[in-house]
């Protein structure tokens, strides 16, 4: 389960299918259940916008009558820095996209330090 719980994603609607499909390497509960496994087909056989919502209704009104697993909030996250380190207000990610974008934002107030 990813850490900020599996229903506190948002992500591409057929992605929700890999979670609790057997045999798929998302699905770390290791959930085997024919019914569930049912919905990835009908969603794709589908031939309009309303079949295809009704079928991911149907499957997460399923998933939640099931408790094939717990959503969790996610933990604080703190994070230290020196006090002339300016603009930094807690931003943190590893991707060039994220970090990319705040860090020359931040500048060293050079008189407080």
């Amino acid at each position: 389960m990813p850490l900020n719980g599996q229903f506190g994603i948002t992500y591409e609607t057929t992605f929700q299918f890999n979670g609790f499909e057997t045999g798929y390497g998302d699905n770390v509960g290791m959930v085997s259940d024919p019914v569930f496994d049912a919905f990835g087909p009908a969603a794709l056989a589908a031939t309009t916008t309303d079949a295809y919502q009704k079928v991911l209704s149907d499957m997460n009104e399923y998933v939640a009558e099931q408790h094939f697993s717990l959503s969790l909030v996610q933990s604080n996250v703190n994070t230290v820095a020196q006090p002339w380190l300016k603009g930094y207000t807690g931003q943190q990610g590893c991707f060039i996209d994220v970090m990319g974008f705040y860090i020359p934002r931040f500048w060293i107030d050079q008189k407080l330090k």
